[in-house]
């Protein structure tokens, strides 16, 4: 009697570490994940799952390996996550299907990011330029010329109108005439 129970708390252990290892194969099956055009490996797939607690859809992503901005393949960016990680090949220039001539880390901007860019600071530039997570941008082989970070944290606007254009950053501000001439306290 006492082998036959033995025999049956092993049976149920057994039986349970298998369920629970169908259970994990079942939930961790081959994923169709592409990033920058190309498949990754479904280890790759479950770490980043495990890492943010979130289940990645198949699909075609996009990945800035500099400043960790992320998207749908042909879409504007959908977030920002850890950068560095070297998730799929180089970044196409046409991985947001921009035509802005707004090149950032080797991606052509999306048009909602470039009016994004003109609502929150007033202008935009066409041209290569790096962006890392930090929020450090520069021309492309250039230094920093732009802290996007510092600039939010001050709450910097500039407003444009048929009247001239205001701006500041909370410390400095200005006026700029239509006609040319302008004002600040900077």
């Amino acid at each position: 009697m006492l082998k036959t129970k033995i025999r049956l708390s092993i049976l149920k252990r057994v039986s349970i570490s298998i369920f629970l290892m169908l259970g994990f194969l079942l939930t961790a099956q081959a994923k169709d994940v592409y990033v920058n055009n190309q498949k990754l490996d479904d280890s790759s797939v479950y770490t980043l799952e495990q890492f943010y607690k979130i289940i990645i859809a198949d699909g075609y992503y996009w990945y800035d390996n500099l400043s960790g901005h992320w998207g749908f393949m042909g879409s504007p960016p959908q977030g920002q996550i850890v950068s560095g990680l070297g998730l799929g090949g180089p970044m196409p220039q046409n991985a947001s299907n921009g035509k802005t001539g707004v090149i950032v880390n080797g991606r052509e901007l999306h048009q909602i990011e470039v009016n994004q860019i003109i609502k929150a600071y007033g202008k935009v530039y066409r041209g290569r330029f790096w962006l890392n997570a930090q929020g450090l941008a520069g021309y492309e082989g250039q230094q920093a010329i732009f802290n996007f970070a510092q600039v939010k944290r001050k709450k910097s606007y500039n407003r444009r109108s048929l009247f001239g254009s205001t701006g500041g950053d909370g410390e400095c501000f200005y006026y700029n005439h239509p006609g040319g001439s302008s004002v600040s306290n900077c």
